[in-house]
């Protein structure tokens, strides 16, 4: 072009992590090239309206006609996948932009077939009529299709409970019910996802859980250091898991938690090191020395 056009982004990255931005958008010495530009809001729409057809790609580009070139004209396929994952359209789950809507459309769908997952299904913004305890603003979905249910039935002498917190922007939690399987691999049985995890919600998970498969008592109920799951279980069935085990995360946590009790560092090192070669030992009669 023969010259310098002053149009820039930089990014400045401090030592402590923080960023800052210095954006130039004044073009000089050249016009802007038509490939370069956005597409607009409508032509966006438009062609969005066209994916949700199922038109396929390739037809769409080729059915813009006119006379004046303009952005449009220049359609590339990683534009088309960019408007079909912004728009959610190539996604069977997703139904709508609204996450709380997309939800309701799935359950619904599920509901409709014969073999449904859905054990309980309880939007926010509604009262239950079944449990009346839940509040208006309180959201919990059970998932459990009949291939969980028979490992669950088959495999049931070891039951695990998981709670995950934090995967999405919202104050929900997923809690999971796996088993352990012939091959000591941790198989999920059932999804319970809500923005309670108390004692009260836990009982309407096993309670429908109970439902599914009947009267089941596991060998082994291992699950995080809290009582609530394992008072859940045990007012809900009416067999007492032999064994009650903590996962392993949460006692390792708890140790860390309170080592600062010990004042010297020496002895915190020695003493969690101790508890970490016992945790891990295998051969029972080693515990006993």
């Amino acid at each position: 072009m023969d010259g310098y056009c002053p149009a820039e982004i930089k990014v400045f990255v401090s030592k402590t992590g923080a960023c800052s931005i210095k954006f130039c958008k004044i073009h000089l010495g050249h016009r802007n090239d038509i490939r370069h530009l956005s597409l607009t809001d409508f032509e966006r729409q438009h062609i969005a309206t066209k994916i949700a057809s199922k038109i396929p790609f390739d037809e769409i580009r080729n059915s813009v006609t006119d006379s004046k070139l303009e952005r449009i004209h220049l359609l590339t396929k990683k534009d088309l996948y960019n408007i079909e994952n912004c728009f959610n359209i190539g996604s069977n789950a997703i139904k709508h932009k609204d996450d709380g809507t997309s939800v309701d459309a799935w359950v619904n769908e599920i509901e409709s077939k014969n073999d449904s997952c859905i054990l309980f299904y309880k939007p926010q913004g509604v009262t239950s009529t079944i449990y009346p305890e839940l509040k208006s603003d309180d959201f919990v979905l059970i998932i459990m299709n009949d291939a969980q249910c028979e490992m669950l039935k088959k495999y049931v002498s070891h039951i695990c409970i998981d709670g995950t917190h934090g995967t999405i922007g919202y104050d929900f939690e997923l809690i999971t019910l796996l088993i352990l399987d012939d091959m000591r691999q941790g198989f999920p049985c059932s999804f319970f996802i809500s923005n309670r995890a108390d004692h009260f919600v836990l009982e309407i998970f096993f309670a429908k859980i109970k439902e599914k498969v009947g009267e089941i008592c596991p060998t082994f109920f291992m699950s995080d250091m809290a009582e609530s799951f394992f008072n859940a279980w045990c007012n809900t069935f009416q067999s007492k898991p032999k064994h009650r085990l903590f996962c392993t995360w949460h006692v390792d946590h708890a140790w860390r938690k309170n080592l600062h009790k010990i004042q010297s560092r020496e002895m915190r090192l020695e003493v969690y090191k101790t508890l970490r070669t016992l945790m891990e030992e295998k051969d029972i009669e080693m515990h006993l020395i």
